[in-house]
């Protein structure tokens, strides 16, 4: 068995500290299982993620059990906004501060291209 290459494992090891580091300052208490607050932590870890990396997709989309709220995201450019549906009659599109983070809350039965062009 070889063993990895030095760099590479220096910049893993860099990045679990990194990510060690922004779970600390950033997640808060009883993040898991909250959806607000596990937003919080994602959009903490994303600019750690290189954009091109394969895993930061499991990252951004998040289904819930059924009977539970299911969220999903967009993509527009840069920006990403968390999709979740849910039991109300009209669609909301909020920006919160102070970093910007965009959801869209739509009811249930909105398809995803009908969200994605509420949301252009």
């Amino acid at each position: 068995m070889t063993e990895p290459d030095a760099e590479y494992g220096d910049t893993l090891v860099r990045l679990a500290l990194e990510i060690d580091r922004v779970m600390r300052q950033h997640a808060p208490a009883g993040w898991k299982g909250d959806q607000a607050r596990e937003s919080q932590v994602l959009n903490a870890l994303f600019p750690l993620l290189d954009r091109s990396c394969r895993h930061a997709g499991a990252l951004r989309t998040r289904q819930e059990p059924a009977g539970l709220r299911m969220s999903e995201t967009i993509e527009l450019g840069d920006i990403v906004i968390a999709v979740t549906r849910m039991d109300v009659k009209h669609v909301y599109l909020s920006v919160h501060p102070p970093v910007g983070r965009v959801t869209l809350v739509a009811p249930r039965a909105t398809r995803m291209d009908a969200a994605r062009a509420y949301a252009i």
